[in-house]
């Protein structure tokens, strides 16, 4: 596979003997790039467009900054005792 590590201009050949992809849902309808928060957005053209143009979810650390990010969305409605429908 070929790679862009986070701190390089370049890309890198990884290789592997096999390889699982789960990569969630990437079709949110009313975003102008399908956007969703179940796939993270790796496209660089995605991103200018994005609703969260601060995080880099191209690399597990801007993955688990935006998951972080939510959590604590979640969290204050819980503290707040918010009700929320989930579909």
């Amino acid at each position: 596979a070929t790679v862009k590590p986070i701190f390089a201009d370049g890309t890198e050949e990884v290789g592997f003997d096999y390889c699982i992809i789960c990569s969630g849902c990437n079709f949110g309808p009313f975003k102008p790039m399908g956007e969703s928060l179940w796939f993270p957005t790796v496209h660089e053209e995605a991103r200018k467009v994005s609703d969260w143009p601060h995080i880099d979810e191209r690399f597990l650390e801007g993955r688990r900054r935006h998951i972080l990010e939510e959590y604590h969305k979640l969290h204050d409605l819980n503290r707040r005792k918010a009700k929320m429908l989930v579909v």
